[in-house]
């Protein structure tokens, strides 16, 4: 295999996120499935929960209809542009470059107790020459996405 040459940045736009086309039946089960528990949280006098729930499926259900942005990436010495916000690789403690299921992507370890992984998808750039220009600069360690991401995924989102 030849060896592949680093170069000073590696740039791609791409969709923040993959769409996902969602059905007519998709969204009446959304609304029933929170509908009900709407109905028995105002049963238990949980008003602020049923709220609540009102709110965050408007937003969801809003969130679903919109079309992803599409952002710019980059990949530099000083770190990772993505969604114009720059993390310094001093802030990221390992790289996965996942090709094995869906879309490729980047999946970031953070240094952080409180960040979750920050996950870039890879649309135009050749994912080797990713993997090997981040190599460079951090740890490549398989990362899994979080519990809450397979779901999310599975879920339809």
């Amino acid at each position: 295999m030849d060896e592949i040459k680093l170069k000073d940045t590696i740039e791609w736009s791409t969709p923040e996120y993959v769409p996902k086309e969602h059905s007519k039946d998709w969204y009446i089960a959304v609304i029933l499935i929170t509908l009900s528990v709407i109905v028995a949280a105002v049963m238990y006098e949980n008003y602020f929960f049923a709220l609540f729930l009102a709110i965050g499926t408007s937003l969801l259900l809003y969130m679903a209809k919109r079309p992803p942005e599409i952002v710019d990436v980059k990949l530099s010495s000083r770190g990772i542009l993505f969604h114009n916000k720059m993390y310094p690789y001093l802030e990221l403690d390992a790289f996965w470059v996942e090709t094995r299921f869906r879309e490729p992507r980047i999946i970031i370890r953070q240094n952080s107790k409180s960040a979750t992984h920050l996950i870039v998808p890879i649309a135009e750039a050749d994912p080797e020459q990713v993997r090997h220009f981040l190599g460079y600069y951090l740890d490549e360690e398989l990362q899994e996405e979080s519990i809450f991401e397979h779901l999310f995924h599975i879920l339809g989102f």
